[in-house]
């Protein structure tokens, strides 16, 4: 979320969506703004690497998001284009029986 407020133009919608289905929890964050140009989609994850050098950034937000995610056996994904940045993260849940 920290990320689509920073990246996105001013005076636009940031949506959160979670659900759970199919034995997981899916959440997504879409914004509207800037596009992450497709050689930097899976650099991102990484650690120490940020869009915009020169920003209060570290660069290892999205890369613990990631690491989380996979201790979890989880999965996460960003898509990309035309202004519209949307992460997608899934993650395993069982359901107890009340």
């Amino acid at each position: 979320m920290h990320n689509a407020f920073k990246y996105c133009g001013t005076g636009t919608t940031i949506y959160f969506y979670a659900l759970i289905t199919d034995g997981a929890l899916k959440f997504y964050v879409t914004s509207y703004g800037m596009t992450i140009p497709r050689e930097k989609r899976k650099l991102i994850f990484e650690p120490y690497q940020t869009l915009e050098k020169g920003k209060a950034s570290v660069g290892l937000g999205l890369y613990l998001c990631k690491k989380y995610t996979e201790l979890l056996d989880g999965m996460i994904s960003v898509f990309s284009r035309n202004g519209i940045t949307k992460f997608n993260v899934s993650l395993p849940v069982t359901m107890k029986n009340q």
